[in-house]
């Protein structure tokens, strides 16, 4: 772990590589500051690090190590990740103390609002955002992903059937609320029975040929910072194996879906690992300035008295046997908490060059210093 520092350089230095982590930076050539605000001064009088933060994370074990508080109710902090609950899963009652809640946590970088991040998290919502894209610009910016459709009607007007159909509810992440289902009769048979509305789920089409590792599946998930309005993709990535072997006539979800990394069935390995390593990280990266471009183009400017306001998003993507990165979804709120030692190695290395790279500098007046751990998409329109 590296300590907070004020005389470290905490931006880009070309002498930083992930491998090297925890050994210090061989390049740091002391902070870089304004005329504004000379390094004596800020040497002098640091800043007051807090933080507000709800969700059980590694960044919140990073920031405290780096000497960080968290921030009492009504106090404006440095840094928040205040996730808003989903309204539609709450009482009344529960939704409106999230909102009040939220508003005494206020900082100067502050989580997107929840309805701009449920544009792109609700599978609903994520659906009509890539299909105003193809609609838009046809030529240049088709979203890579599986064929979706927004209700039976639609499924039944596709010719196409004995595929294998993935029926997925709107707004339920972790591979849960999904079902597997080999034709569209079944499909309709599934969403008649429990009684699902269009708007609540979606269905979507198997990606044929799907790259294999040992004969399984294999999802990959990644990493994704909105800054501002730029795009960062972390080049570390966490590839789940499924549970069983992949046929294309099995309809069980530990063949297609069954990857949740804290499932002991499902073999979790770096994307570093792969020989496809940086092709596979320049795939993710053209998908991601494709789909998620337009969506952070239109992210609205931060409120009055407010420097910023940030996403990290976990980004799934399934690869198929010609390499082509398909996004399945996104996921606003990404678990990094407790789920084994491999994948929580991983997750700290994420909390770590996160808080270092984005959080750390703008703690002293500076703009995001993202090096090699992390990869611009593209840049804002």
């Amino acid at each position: 772990m590296w300590g907070w520092r004020f005389d470290t350089d905490v931006r880009s230095c070309d002498t930083c590589k992930m491998s090297n982590r925890g050994a210090g930076c061989s390049g740091a050539t002391g902070i870089e500051t304004s005329a504004a605000a000379p390094a004596a001064a800020v040497l002098a009088s640091p800043p007051r690090l807090t933080y507000h933060i709800n969700t059980v994370s590694f960044i919140r074990q990073e920031l405290q190590q780096l000497g960080w508080s968290a921030g009492s109710p009504g106090q404006r902090a440095v840094f928040a990740m205040w996730h808003e609950q989903r309204g539609s899963s709450l009482a009344g009652g529960a939704s409106a103390r999230a909102r009040s809640q939220r508003s005494d946590r206020r900082a100067n970088w502050s989580l997107y609002p929840r309805d701009d991040l449920d544009r792109i998290d609700d599978k609903v919502q994520l659906a009509l955002h890539l299909r105003a894209i193809a609609a838009t610009d046809c030529e240049t910016a088709v979203p890579e992903g599986p064929i979706t459709y927004l209700s039976v009607a639609e499924l039944d007007a596709d010719p196409l059937d004995n595929k294998i159909f993935f029926l997925k509810l709107s707004a339920v992440d972790a591979a849960l609320g999904v079902w597997c289902l080999e034709s569209k009769r079944a499909v309709a048979e599934a969403v008649a029975d429990r009684g699902l509305q269009p708007g609540t789920y979606v269905i979507q089409r198997e990606i044929p040929s799907p790259r294999l590792i040992d004969s399984r599946k294999c999802s990959v998930r990644s990493y994704v910072v909105v800054w501002g309005h730029e795009l960062w993709l972390w080049s570390e990535f966490l590839l789940k194996i499924h549970a069983a072997p992949y046929t294309d006539a099995s309809t069980s979800k530990e063949v297609h879906v069954g990857c949740r990394a804290a499932n002991q069935d499902v073999e979790a390995r770096r994307g570093t690992e792969l020989a496809t390593h940086a092709a596979d990280v320049a795939e993710m990266r053209r998908v991601v300035a494709a789909t998620l471009g337009p969506w952070a183009d239109g992210l609205a400017p931060p409120p009055s008295g407010v420097s910023g306001q940030y996403g990290l998003l976990g980004v799934d993507f399934l690869f198929d046997c010609d390499d082509v990165g398909h996004l399945i979804e996104v996921n606003c709120s990404p678990c990094l908490r407790d789920t084994g030692a491999f994948t929580n190695a991983v997750k700290r290395e994420l909390a770590e060059d996160f808080c270092r790279l984005f959080v750390a500098p703008t703690a002293v007046g500076l703009d995001p210093a993202p090096m090699t751990a992390f990869v611009q998409c593209r840049l804002p329109t």
